[in-house]
């Protein structure tokens, strides 16, 4: 499995548009990535509606299809206060993105509510813990597993 460039990574809360304008300084055609997965955080959620996420996936999509590699995209982590406005469009960007995935043959990885156990995530509710990070980074290192 090829690794980016150290330093050319996105930065912690990118958006999807970020990985989008990114993505093709990233991944290079003459390199070869059997698997490619997309995580982006819930800081997107507060500032955005569900429709401009949406449409920023579908882009991102139409950018990855017929690539060749295998692209997984990553639920957004749903957060304390579930029952919140950013709770809900959670949720809502969550059951469109499993769908999509799908109907375009995208790997559709769900975090579900594993994040919601107490101590996982920092006490504003909205950061993972470092028990919290080190459960993602196991659950991602399985799915890679998985996927090769």
């Amino acid at each position: 499995m090829s690794f980016f460039p150290q330093g050319s990574l996105l930065s912690p809360g990118a958006w999807v548009r970020d990985v989008a304008r990114k993505l093709p300084g990233l991944v290079r055609p003459s390199d070869s990535y059997t698997l490619l997965v997309v995580q982006v955080g819930g800081d997107e959620i507060a500032e955005r509606s569900p429709k401009a996420i949406k449409r920023d996936f579908r882009a991102l999509g139409r950018l990855v299809e017929g690539s060749g590699t295998q692209v997984v995209f990553s639920s957004i982590p749903s957060m304390a206060g579930s029952n919140t406005e950013r709770g809900r469009k959670t949720h809502l960007i969550n059951m469109y993105l499993r769908d999509w995935c799908h109907q375009w043959n995208f790997g559709f990885f769900d975090h579900g509510e594993v994040y919601m156990a107490p101590g996982l995530l920092t006490t504003d509710g909205v950061q993972l813990s470092q028990r919290g990070k080190r459960i993602l980074g196991h659950e991602l290192a399985e799915l890679i597993e998985r996927a090769l």
